[in-house]
């Protein structure tokens, strides 16, 4: 009959356990189902990186089959960075937190045989049983797993931001890199020209129809030119190096890059900054998410002052009598000297923190975006001064002198003086141009649309 006993009750605490944990693996479900939901499907959560079987690791670099890279490829190199993987284990690790925060405490069984004094009768002897359980009161498990949830997503909102920073910066890179590649072209066509008009003052030299002075001044230029060449294909594959390593690509991938440099235009009118910054930029959105985590992390301290109660069911077997005493006892610790006042006083300065922390960040900032809109403003007018009165002056006069040289007014090297000075001026239209793009990238980047 004790036997039993014994084997109801242990198996009426494997019961107990078993729904203890389908309760947790509840929770775990309900929390990776809430976090996936709010991972946009081109994010691609959770990314696996595929494992060298030979050596245990992951291998470097990302898996890139193209030579040139383009624009819409960002999105795919950027999401496969291994410098956005870190990020992104974040919010597993504190999925796994929630995981255990949800979990209750487990029972614990004490068996304690006793001999009779003086008795060598190994069937005369008692036996004690002893099951406790811990039980949490003031909603400990329930604050515990608010604050999981808010770390949890704290995290994902971390993601967000480290990837908006991340593509922001590999985006303005990209524009440079391409930038670089069109005025590379242009310095090549002047360079060709240049050089045409060296040989023709060379020959201009020898019949004495120019002095060595002026011959001079075509050789400085020529060897100026060759000179900014080189330099520029140097830094084009310096920056697309630098393109590969921030991506994690094997170097040498990349050969060029293809996009574009947009006609943009003023400031867009949809675009109301101050409005968009303090409500979609991605840093402010994480230090939102913090300071609610702190606020949450201050309403669990305020309940862990609340003891706990610990039940102990015995059973006190007598094999000599036959005979089984049951007993039950509760253990209560008096919150007396210790009522978490240290850690209520560090979370609400926690929170205060958090809270100015914010404050200061959307101050910084309003002024950041005060001058990025100012520095695209004058890119702009630059910009615009070069598409609306430099370069057309620049085209008319190169016109004018072509016609000049087909009546026979003018010579060669002049004619070609004004095609350089038109390639000259787009040039320095392009660098407005990239410069007045990788501004506008970054305002789109604080009124929170590169995500």
């Amino acid at each position: 009959m004790v036997k039993i006993k014994k084997a109801f009750k242990f198996y009426l605490l494997l019961l107990l356990s078993g729904l203890c944990g389908a309760i947790s693996a509840t929770a775990w479900s309900a929390a990776e189902d809430r976090v996936f939901k709010e991972i946009p499907a081109g994010v691609q959560f959770p990314f696996k990186a595929v494992e060298d079987e030979s050596e245990k690791r992951y291998p470097h670099g990302v898996v890139f089959e193209k030579d040139i890279v383009e624009k819409m490829d960002i999105d795919y190199l950027v999401d496969r960075a291994p410098v956005i993987e870190p990020e992104r284990k974040k919010i597993q690790v504190k999925i796994g937190l929630l995981e255990q925060a949800s979990l209750f405490p487990n029972p614990a069984f004490e068996w304690k045989p006793k001999r009779l004094p003086g008795d060598f009768n190994l069937g005369e002897r008692t036996d004690e049983f002893l099951i406790s359980q811990k039980f949490e009161l003031g909603g400990k498990r329930h604050y515990r797993m608010k604050v999981g949830e808010k770390e949890v997503d704290e995290a994902i909102e971390g993601f967000y931001y480290r990837r908006a920073v991340f593509k922001n910066e590999v985006t303005k890179l990209f524009n440079n890199i391409y930038y670089l590649q069109k005025r590379l072209e242009k310095e090549k066509e002047v360079l060709s020209l240049i050089g045409k008009m060296r040989q023709m003052a060379k020959t201009k030299l020898v019949f004495g129809k120019i002095s060595g002075k002026d011959f001079i001044d075509y050789e400085v230029s020529y060897r100026k030119k060759t000179v900014k060449v080189e330099t520029l294909t140097k830094e084009i594959e310096q920056n697309l190096r630098l393109f590969e390593e921030k991506v994690g690509l094997n170097p040498g991938t990349i050969k060029s890059v293809n996009g574009d440099l947009p006609e943009l235009e003023s400031l867009p009118r949809e675009i109301d900054l101050a409005k968009e910054l303090l409500e979609k930029n991605p840093e402010i959105n994480l230090l939102r998410r913090k300071v609610e985590t702190a606020r949450q992390k201050l309403e669990r301290e305020k309940y862990l002052f609340i003891p706990d109660i610990t039940l102990k069911a015995t059973m006190l077997s007598d094999r000599a009598r036959n005979q089984d005493t049951y007993g039950l006892e509760m253990m209560v610790p008096i919150p007396l000297f210790d009522r978490n006042q240290g850690g209520i006083m560090a979370a609400e300065a926690s929170l205060e923190q958090a809270q100015k922390e914010l404050h200061a960040e959307r101050s910084g900032l309003l002024g950041s975006s005060a001058k990025h809109m100012t520095s695209y403003e004058n890119a702009f007018k630059n910009l615009e001064k070069y598409s609306k009165e430099i370069l057309p002056l620049a085209e008319e006069t190169r016109r004018f002198f072509n016609i000049a040289y087909e009546a026979g007014r003018i010579s060669m090297l002049e004619n070609i003086g004004a095609q350089v000075q038109v390639l000259e001026a787009e040039i320095e239209k392009m660098e407005f141009q990239v410069r007045a793009q990788n501004l506008l990238q970054d305002i789109f980047f604080l009124a929170g649309r590169v995500y």
